[in-house]
């Protein structure tokens, strides 16, 4: 299985979700799944979670069978808290510009 979702933290602190193109069989695009999971998460929370303030969805319209493809785009303010959820829903996903505070909470090992 390939992550075919690249995401990064963009100039203005937002994480950005984009989903690409599926190419091989096992190949996974995940943006609309982790939005709902980061939306749960932060309902759990109390905080309220809504398209156009604390997060924006983009259809990336193409012809063809990538017409679903989407990108997300979580506020700064909830960074980290996306970035807690997307690690542990999908192991091994790289994650581009994450935050020196995120990266100082990673567990250290003797």
């Amino acid at each position: 299985m390939k992550y075919k979702t690249t995401v990064e933290v963009n100039q203005k602190g937002n994480l950005v979700m984009t989903d690409g193109k599926l190419s091989q069989t096992g190949d996974m695009t995940f943006a609309y799944q982790a939005l709902l999971e980061i939306c749960r998460d932060q309902e759990k929370k109390g905080n309220v979670f809504q398209n156009g303030n604390q997060f924006t969805v983009k259809a990336l319209a193409e012809p063809g069978l990538y017409s679903e493809r989407l990108q997300v785009s979580i506020n700064q303010e909830f960074v980290k808290d996306a970035i807690a959820v997307l690690e542990k829903q999908y192991p091994g996903l790289q994650i581009q510009n994450k935050p020196a505070e995120v990266l100082d909470n990673t567990p250290k090992f003797p």
